[in-house]
């Protein structure tokens, strides 16, 4: 009995520090939710589960509900969040140097007050989840943001693919992350979409309207909005875009309101491209020429490719 008992205590005694770290990390956790969900929270009302899984949080069965009739609800199944941006953020222990996000199942959902037609929609969305992972990495003492990944895995053979670099960028302090707002500046970026149905399904109903008659001949209208588009391209200063650039922005143009294949775009700037670029444009407004907006494109290369596929 003796024996036993001493083996208890010799059990407890090892586990309590593992014991510890559970409670700490579900606290971290918790107080992780309690930032996250407040500052989402200005877009709708948020609910969803905590559990801690090591040293990581996971956020399941997460729903922001956004006011209004016909806008969407955003539903996530997981979210996981990983990296000493957690600590910084839940506890403000330490400096906010990486931080991976793995976001699965996330759904917008449609409400429209009819119950008929939410549970179709809830349906609908339910098949067709997208998947996102998010890697970033601070360098206090360079000021640099470097996004690592940031990959889009959409329903069928569409993604998104993001890498970037950003200079002038402060999270030692809420103040220096102000500064930081209006300071940055983005001197490498590396895109790729590719769109099998992508362009329709989440651009195509938000730009239509926006440009496109109410009546008439629509083809004609697609039609006129085409060339329009081609001379923009056209007109795009050089050296910043060069002449094979143009070229696939018109390949890409000649396929709207359906392309179908894979849209690449890279950017290259020493000095970067930033708000400070647009201060100049405080006192005269918004450019509405390519010839007055000359000034963004200063010391700025862009590189745009497109390799068309056939639909799957």
């Amino acid at each position: 009995m003796i024996r036993a008992a001493l083996a208890l205590m010799l059990a407890l005694a090892l586990a309590r520090p593992a014991m510890a770290e559970i409670v700490l990390n579900s606290a971290k956790c918790d107080r992780a939710w309690e930032v996250l969900s407040t500052g989402v929270s200005a877009f709708g009302a948020v609910t969803g589960r905590v559990t801690p899984i090591g040293v990581s949080c996971a956020f399941t069965n997460v729903v922001v509900d956004n006011p209004g009739q016909y806008v969407p609800d955003w539903h996530i199944g997981s979210a996981l969040i990983e990296g000493p941006a957690l600590d910084w953020l839940a506890l403000g222990d330490g400096a906010p140097t990486a931080l991976t996000l793995h976001l699965r199942d996330l759904r917008f959902v449609v409400q429209t007050g009819d119950a008929q037609m939410d549970y179709l929609f809830a349906a609908q969305a339910r098949a067709n989840p997208v998947q996102a992972d998010v890697a970033l990495e601070w360098d206090p003492a360079a000021r640099v943001l470097t996004l690592d990944r940031l990959d889009l895995d959409f329903p069928g053979d569409n993604r998104i693919s993001l890498t970037a670099r950003v200079a002038g960028v402060d999270l030692s302090s809420t103040a220096a992350l102000q500064m930081s707002a209006t300071g940055f500046a983005v001197t490498e970026a590396d895109l790729s979409l590719q769109t099998h149905g992508l362009f329709e399904a989440y651009a195509l109903m938000a730009l239509g309207p926006m440009v496109l008659p109410r009546e008439g001949d629509m083809d004609a209208a697609a039609q006129t909005l085409r060339a329009d588009l081609v001379a923009m391209a056209d007109a795009l200063p050089a050296p910043t875009f060069s002449d094979p650039s143009r070229q696939a922005l018109r390949a890409v143009i000649a396929e709207l309101p359906n392309p179908s294949g894979v849209l690449t775009l890279a950017l290259r700037s020493e000095v970067g491209v930033g708000p400070a670029r647009l201060m100049g444009y405080a006192m005269t407004g918004v450019p509405q020429t390519l010839d007055a907006a000359a000034p963004l494109f200063d010391g700025v290369a862009i590189t745009i490719g497109w390799e068309p596929q056939d639909a799957p």
